[in-house]
Protein backbone atom coordinates (compact mmCIF):
# COMPACT_ATOMS: atom_id res chain seq x y z
CA UNK A 1 0.00 0.00 0.00
CA UNK A 2 1.77 3.41 -1.21
CA UNK A 3 0.23 6.25 0.04
CA UNK A 4 0.42 9.82 -1.35
CA UNK A 5 3.70 11.34 -1.19
CA UNK A 6 2.49 14.67 0.18
CA UNK A 7 2.11 12.46 3.52
CA UNK A 8 6.22 12.63 3.28
CA UNK A 9 6.40 16.45 4.11
CA UNK A 10 6.43 18.11 6.84
CA UNK A 11 2.94 20.03 7.03
CA UNK A 12 2.64 23.34 6.88
CA UNK A 13 1.91 25.67 9.82
CA UNK A 14 -1.59 26.80 10.18
CA UNK A 15 -1.91 31.07 10.28
CA UNK A 16 -3.16 30.75 13.35
CA UNK A 17 -0.31 28.25 14.61
CA UNK A 18 1.07 30.11 18.44
CA UNK A 19 5.05 29.34 18.30
CA UNK A 20 6.37 27.41 20.84
CA UNK A 21 9.62 29.27 21.56
CA UNK A 22 10.84 27.02 24.78
CA UNK A 23 10.21 23.81 23.18
CA UNK A 24 12.16 25.24 19.49
CA UNK A 25 14.88 26.22 21.88
CA UNK A 26 14.90 22.64 24.09
CA UNK A 27 15.88 20.85 20.62
CA UNK A 28 17.99 23.10 19.32
CA UNK A 29 20.29 22.67 22.58
CA UNK A 30 19.36 18.97 22.68
CA UNK A 31 22.31 18.73 19.64
CA UNK A 32 20.40 16.68 17.21
CA UNK A 33 20.37 13.21 19.30
CA UNK A 34 19.99 10.21 16.85
CA UNK A 35 16.77 9.47 18.73
CA UNK A 36 14.36 12.14 20.43
CA UNK A 37 10.81 11.70 21.40
CA UNK A 38 8.51 14.10 22.15
CA UNK A 39 5.83 13.07 23.88
CA UNK A 40 2.28 14.84 25.84
CA UNK A 41 -1.36 13.71 25.17
CA UNK A 42 -3.32 13.91 22.36
CA UNK A 43 -4.17 17.81 21.36
CA UNK A 44 -0.79 19.36 22.96
CA UNK A 45 0.53 20.96 19.36
CA UNK A 46 3.56 17.86 19.96
CA UNK A 47 3.26 17.33 15.57
CA UNK A 48 3.66 20.75 15.41
CA UNK A 49 6.05 22.39 17.25
CA UNK A 50 8.06 19.28 16.19
CA UNK A 51 7.27 20.59 12.25
CA UNK A 52 7.80 24.39 13.60
CA UNK A 53 11.64 23.34 14.57
CA UNK A 54 12.11 21.15 11.66
CA UNK A 55 10.77 24.62 9.01
CA UNK A 56 13.46 26.59 11.02
CA UNK A 57 16.37 24.44 12.11
CA UNK A 58 16.89 21.45 8.99
CA UNK A 59 18.03 21.45 5.81
CA UNK A 60 15.90 18.02 4.60
CA UNK A 61 13.34 16.33 7.14
CA UNK A 62 11.62 12.94 6.15
CA UNK A 63 7.85 12.88 7.88
CA UNK A 64 6.74 9.47 8.26
CA UNK A 65 2.99 9.61 8.97
CA UNK A 66 2.49 6.29 11.13
CA UNK A 67 -1.21 7.00 11.93
CA UNK A 68 -1.71 7.00 8.30
CA UNK A 69 -0.23 3.60 7.87
CA UNK A 70 -1.54 1.76 10.78
CA UNK A 71 -1.88 -2.18 10.21
CA UNK A 72 0.43 -2.38 7.29
CA UNK A 73 3.05 -5.26 6.97
CA UNK A 74 6.85 -5.11 6.92
CA UNK A 75 7.03 -4.93 3.14
CA UNK A 76 4.56 -1.76 3.42
CA UNK A 77 6.56 -0.25 5.70
CA UNK A 78 9.84 -0.72 3.94
CA UNK A 79 8.50 0.12 0.57
CA UNK A 80 6.84 3.37 1.89
CA UNK A 81 10.48 4.51 3.55
CA UNK A 82 12.26 4.35 0.57
CA UNK A 83 9.52 6.60 -1.49
CA UNK A 84 9.86 9.06 1.62
CA UNK A 85 13.23 9.17 1.34
CA UNK A 86 13.08 9.63 -2.27
CA UNK A 87 10.49 12.20 -2.61
CA UNK A 88 12.75 14.38 0.17
CA UNK A 89 16.50 13.37 -0.75
CA UNK A 90 16.29 12.16 -4.51
CA UNK A 91 18.64 9.68 -5.66
CA UNK A 92 19.73 8.52 -2.19
CA UNK A 93 18.32 5.44 -2.48
CA UNK A 94 20.00 4.45 -5.71
CA UNK A 95 18.73 0.85 -6.76
CA UNK A 96 17.67 -0.51 -3.39
CA UNK A 97 14.05 0.04 -4.46
CA UNK A 98 14.76 -2.69 -7.46
CA UNK A 99 16.47 -4.81 -5.26
CA UNK A 100 14.15 -4.16 -2.30
CA UNK A 101 11.20 -5.42 -5.15
CA UNK A 102 13.73 -8.04 -6.52
CA UNK A 103 13.90 -9.63 -2.57
CA UNK A 104 10.87 -9.75 -1.94
CA UNK A 105 9.85 -11.43 -4.99
CA UNK A 106 12.43 -14.07 -4.98
CA UNK A 107 12.71 -15.69 -1.34
CA UNK A 108 10.31 -16.61 1.33
CA UNK A 109 8.40 -14.60 3.95
CA UNK A 110 11.24 -15.77 6.58
CA UNK A 111 14.11 -15.32 4.00
CA UNK A 112 13.28 -11.59 3.12
CA UNK A 113 12.55 -10.32 6.76
CA UNK A 114 15.85 -11.87 7.55
CA UNK A 115 17.46 -10.08 4.37
CA UNK A 116 16.51 -7.16 4.97
CA UNK A 117 18.05 -7.10 8.58
CA UNK A 118 21.54 -8.72 7.86
CA UNK A 119 21.96 -6.27 4.11
CA UNK A 120 19.09 -4.10 2.85
CA UNK A 121 18.75 -1.90 6.29
CA UNK A 122 22.40 -1.80 6.68
CA UNK A 123 22.67 -0.81 3.10
CA UNK A 124 20.09 1.88 3.00
CA UNK A 125 22.22 3.57 6.18
CA UNK A 126 25.30 3.95 5.02
CA UNK A 127 23.45 5.41 2.08
CA UNK A 128 21.72 8.29 3.62
CA UNK A 129 24.98 8.53 5.80
CA UNK A 130 26.95 10.24 3.00
CA UNK A 131 23.87 12.35 2.81
CA UNK A 132 25.85 16.00 3.36
CA UNK A 133 22.73 17.89 4.46
CA UNK A 134 21.67 18.40 7.79
CA UNK A 135 18.54 16.18 7.68
CA UNK A 136 16.20 14.08 10.57
CA UNK A 137 13.85 11.30 10.21
CA UNK A 138 10.68 11.81 12.08
CA UNK A 139 8.04 9.16 12.92
CA UNK A 140 5.12 10.99 13.41
CA UNK A 141 2.03 9.39 16.25
CA UNK A 142 4.48 6.78 17.09
CA UNK A 143 2.72 5.19 20.26
CA UNK A 144 4.79 2.56 22.40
Amino acid sequence: MLIPVSLFRVPYLPPQYVPRQILENAMVRSGFPQVAFCEAGGGYGKSMAVAEFLHTQVDYAIWYPLEQLRDISLFSFVENLLCAIEVVLPGVTGQLGNHFHELQRSVSAAEFEASLYKWFLPTLQQQLAQVEQRWIFVLENYHR
